[in-house]
């Protein structure tokens, strides 16, 4: 058995121990059929209906503290990702910005939703095009994260020196995206 397959049996036993000392104790199982149901048994039944109640409810708790605690996991990374001291932006391997933080809006002097679905290329100086393209099919293509150095223009139409620091990844599709990380130099 699998390791994880055996801690899913334990967990199992553990949670129907806890709901059995809660319920009272063991009992054993019968296999009369309908017609012969005794009080005895019909107290068996009931017995046993009432802990794998036990059991739900345990379960129930458990789910609800995994959910609170992975709600909280997922603040922390949220506030990480729109606060960070950089721009974040995720692309698609054809170069739509996909996601992006509060600092790459920043930096863009664009509204966060504003970005969304727009070719990262819009913000790239003319004249450093190719370079831009250069890293992106790069970094696609050997998976190798790659550096450049280029000018992104702001919305106003001025632009600036960046470092683009860029990594390859795939989505749950299974197509290649790029993620980036500007800085402003």
């Amino acid at each position: 058995m699998s390791d994880n397959k055996q801690h899913l049996a334990d967990g199992r036993e553990r949670l129907r121990e806890m709901a059995e000392t809660q319920a009272g104790g063991r009992v054993s199982t019968s296999d009369q059929g309908p017609a012969t149901l005794s009080a005895e048994l019909i107290e068996e039944l009931l017995h046993n209906l009432r802990v794998h109640q036990i059991e739900l409810e345990i379960q129930n708790e458990e789910l609800r503290r995994g959910l609170v605690e992975r709600d909280a996991a997922q603040a922390r990374y949220v506030d990480l990702y729109d606060h960070a001291p950089v721009g974040y932006c995720t692309l698609s391997e054809s170069g739509v910005i996909e996601q992006t933080n509060l600092m790459a809006a920043a930096l863009l002097t664009v509204k966060r939703a504003e970005l969304i679905e727009k070719s990262f290329t819009d913000f790239v100086l003319t004249e450093d095009q190719d370079t831009f393209y250069l890293l992106r099919k790069g970094t696609l293509n050997s998976g190798i994260p790659q550096q450049a150095e280029l000018r992104l223009v702001k919305a106003d139409g001025s632009f600036f020196w960046a470092q683009l620091a860029a990594t390859a990844g795939e989505c749950d599709a299974g197509s290649k995206l790029l993620r980036l990380v500007l800085s402003d130099i």
